[in-house]
């Protein structure tokens, strides 16, 4: 796993946690880019988390049953040393 580029505190005072498709299979998405939106200004999230995947340069998940976008804002936030209280799921959107 590699480092974050951000910083506990920017991810969680972050106005929006952004993402966007980047490899669609028949599964659905499982590639993601994740952004991080403070006030009008959006930072690519790279490098981190279980889901980083260097291969493919994007967030790669293929969990079943559950949000892949909400895993890997949730892992995110773990490897952070969040807790899940401190993370709100309503800052995740779609851009």
């Amino acid at each position: 796993m590699e480092k974050l580029n951000v910083t506990k505190e920017r991810f969680v005072n972050a106005t929006a946690i952004l993402w966007t498709a980047d490899i669609i299979t028949k599964n659905g998405i499982t590639g993601y880019n994740l952004y991080i939106q403070e006030g009008e200004t959006i930072i690519r999230l790279f490098q981190g988390s279980n889901y980083w995947s260097n291969k493919k340069e994007c967030y790669h998940c293929t969990a079943w049953g559950t949000s892949r976008a909400l895993e890997i804002y949730l892992s995110i936030g773990r490897n952070l040393g969040l807790k899940f209280k401190d993370l709100k799921q309503s800052k995740l959107r779609e851009l």
